[in-house]
């Protein structure tokens, strides 16, 4: 039990440098013509050195009260505390052309979207065979989405997705149901 307190202390001295996984998920990225877009996430996410053991009533009220260091972010729309470790996030950011954005911040970048001249990445954290192993022994399970919007003067080059617009209706989207699964899309111009 002091194992527990100590690595969340840790994490609340270092909120977000790794230590949360993104569980059931949707993350949007709507990119207009003059390259401003807007970023979301909402879903869950886990506190994974908690995930390991049963967790008792007193590291439950501490990692409840972990919810208000999360809803100082200023763009963390919503946190809830949703017990047994996980949080339900409700997160947006809007860009102006040139800005990158991170969820949650640069530190954890579990997504990111970084412009770089006239085209914009938009990536999911690459994880090292370590920490892979670690998320393996915890038969831990991510259900997420990645969705991104573009407008028509732009197109997209990487990671295939796993749908796309019909007809020029709707988005594109990749399924995450791996954390090996490395996302790297790059919007560049037509």
């Amino acid at each position: 039990m002091k194992k527990l307190i100590w690595i969340i202390s840790i994490a609340v001295a270092f909120l977000f440098t790794g230590c949360f996984l993104p569980e059931k998920f949707e993350s949007k990225v709507d990119i207009q013509k003059d390259g401003s877009y807007t970023f979301s996430y909402d879903g869950t996410i886990a506190f994974a050195p908690a995930l390991k053991k049963k967790i008792s009533a007193k590291d439950e009220k501490k990692l409840k009260a972990m919810v208000k260091k999360i809803k100082k972010d200023p763009n963390i729309k919503d946190a809830k505390y949703l017990g047994n470790a996980r949080y339900q996030i409700s997160m947006l950011q809007k860009k102006k052309a040139g800005e990158k954005a991170y969820f949650f911040d640069k530190r954890a970048n579990l997504i990111s979207v970084v412009p770089n001249g006239k085209s914009i990445t938009i990536s999911t954290k690459k994880l090292g065979k370590r920490d892979l192993a670690a998320i393996k022994k915890l038969n831990f399970k991510v259900d997420g989405k990645i969705v991104v919007s573009i407008p028509d003067n732009m197109k997209l080059e990487g990671t295939k997705p796993d749908s796309t617009p019909t007809l020029g209706f709707g988005n594109y989207e990749w399924n995450i149901d791996s954390f090996d699964k490395d996302i790297n899309i790059k919007v560049v111009p037509k």
